[in-house]
């Protein structure tokens, strides 16, 4: 629990904000829900896929924020010690459109229609060549 306030509160450095907290958990959290998603499609068990997209996509946007909002602050306290503005501004950014790409990714799940939700499991039965 200390990890996440200490990231929260931007109390890591930035490389280890950005490059840990943000890309590597981002790279390990998309292979875990590409992973588990595979798995579930070729076991042919697609009920409740779409609470399962619907979960994904929320704890995707509250990871993002957390991981938004620590980057920021690091990126702030960075900024004031080193003078450097570049990778500071581009960590900002980077982080606030994944924030706002997982937004509608989830905001996207819940406003589907229910023929629209089981065209998105068609093609994804598609794409795992069920």
């Amino acid at each position: 629990m200390n990890f996440i306030v200490k990231h929260w509160q931007g109390a890591y450095s930035l490389r280890k904000s950005f490059w840990v907290n943000y890309v590597a958990l981002n790279f390990i959290l998309s292979f875990a829900f590409a992973y588990f998603l595979l798995f579930w499609i070729r076991s042919g068990h697609t009920t409740g896929l779409e609470r399962y997209l619907m979960n994904y996509y929320l704890i995707s946007f509250g990871v993002s924020l957390w991981q938004a909002v620590g980057v920021y602050r690091s990126s702030v306290r960075y900024e004031k010690t080193t003078g450097k503005k570049v990778f500071p501004w581009i960590a900002r950014m980077l982080t606030l459109f994944s924030t706002g790409h997982a937004l509608l990714s989830f905001l996207m799940i819940l406003t589907l229609s229910p023929a629209a939700h089981q065209e998105l499991i068609t093609h994804l039965m598609t794409l795992a060549n069920v």
